[in-house]
């Protein structure tokens, strides 16, 4: 009877969220959720979380913590885990403020964004987009949608579900690895999540089978386009292009760019370099290996410097922070970023000089180093 009747209270706020805009129903739910009327809250934030309807704002932000709140508060950890999940995916600078909201939605959220960083999708390959219900009822399952293509594509969605172009599945709120493919073209593979009522679209365009490998290191960084379309910050390891010409760009400010024009082969691996400066330690070891970063080598590059720290795993100084930090540049642009960030913590912590090297230091400066 207790159970049938919670279900029944958020029933009841949900037919009265259909009423309200996002907008309104987000300030509404606010509301709710300071009187602690956490049933009454829990569809209206919902609801109010459409990112078709605003900015994704402070507001927008607090909503996503408020509802992870209610979610939690209600024992409902699980579709908590994948709200803070889609919302860390769709604005990933999102961060749960550790000061205002209470230690079980801040431990909910550090693994949210570990889940996440661990589970990266190429969104040039890939799109994912929201159709969002006119409002929100406990137990709804959400609804994941492959869209046409230029080509006939297959999705497998977790382990044993299958969709065609154009066909949905519904499926509980969570999160699933989808992995799309088509004779002919390479597959692509991304985690998206299930929202209660909601309708996931992914959109893909696969790259053919013959595509090229483009790696781009600049030295400062900047920003790489492909064709007009943004790939990331530099240095980019790894990244697939279609054969043929491509108009790429290197873009430092707005005013401040540099265009290359690329005639690509199939399945070549394509190096370009702006390197206005070098970096250097003076350890000649290390310095190879930033010079393999500098010709766009990534891979080995990274490999080299792993070997290096490993086999000097007592050493500090400055080598060895810049070592830590460009492999952590290294390891991102490769798509690892849990192993990334724990290579800058690590180059953060290392002292200043190399163990015994200090013995000459003034007592003053070691202290204030420590």
């Amino acid at each position: 009877m207790r159970r049938a009747a919670v279900v029944t209270l958020v029933v009841l706020a949900a037919v009265s969220a259909h009423a309200q805009s996002p907008r309104r129903a987000l300030a509404a739910g606010t509301g709710e959720y300071l009187l602690a009327d956490y049933r009454a809250a829990w569809p209206l934030l919902s609801l109010g979380l459409d990112p078709k309807t605003g900015s994704i704002d402070q507001s927008w932000q607090q909503g996503v913590e408020r509802l992870a709140d209610v979610l939690l508060v209600l024992r409902q950890d699980s579709l908590a885990a994948a709200w803070l999940r889609w919302a860390m995916r769709l604005a990933p600078d999102f961060y749960v403020d550790a000061d205002v909201m209470p230690p079980a939605v801040v431990r909910a959220a550090a693994a949210a964004r570990s889940f996440v960083e661990a589970t990266p999708r190429d969104r040039f390959v890939a799109q994912v987009d929201f159709t969002w219900p006119a409002g929100f009822s406990a137990g709804a399952p959400g609804t994941i949608r492959l869209e046409p293509a230029s080509v006939p594509i297959t999705a497998r969605i977790g382990a044993d579900q299958f969709v065609r172009a154009g066909e949905s599945r519904q499926l509980p709120p969570g999160s699933y690895d989808i992995v799309v493919s088509a004779p002919g073209y390479l597959p692509t593979r991304m985690t998206v999540e299930a929202l209660p009522a909601v309708t996931t679209r992914v959109r893909v365009s696969l790259l053919p089978e013959t595509a090229a490998v483009l790696s781009v290191a600049a030295r400062p960084w900047g920003t790489l386009f492909v064709d007009q379309e943004r790939i990331g910050f530099t240095d980019i390891a790894g990244h697939r292009i279609a054969p043929g010409r491509h108009v790429v760009r290197l873009q430092r400010d707005q005013r401040r760019f540099r265009d290359t024009v690329l005639v690509v082969a199939d399945r070549e691996q394509v190096r370009l370099r702006w390197v206005d400066r070098h970096d250097a330690t003076g350890d000649a070891q290390v310095d190879s290996a930033l010079e393999m970063l500098d010709a766009g080598d990534v891979e080995r590059a990274a490999e080299l410097l792993g070997r290096l720290l490993a086999a000097r795993a007592e050493a500090g100084g400055a080598a060895r922070a810049a070592a830590l930090a460009h492999l952590a540049g290294a390891i991102w642009s490769l798509g690892a970023r849990d192993s990334a960030t724990h290579l800058l913590r690590a180059a953060c912590s290392v002292p200043a000089r190399a163990p015994g090297n200090d013995r000459h230091t003034d007592p003053r400066a070691r202290g204030y180093a420590a």
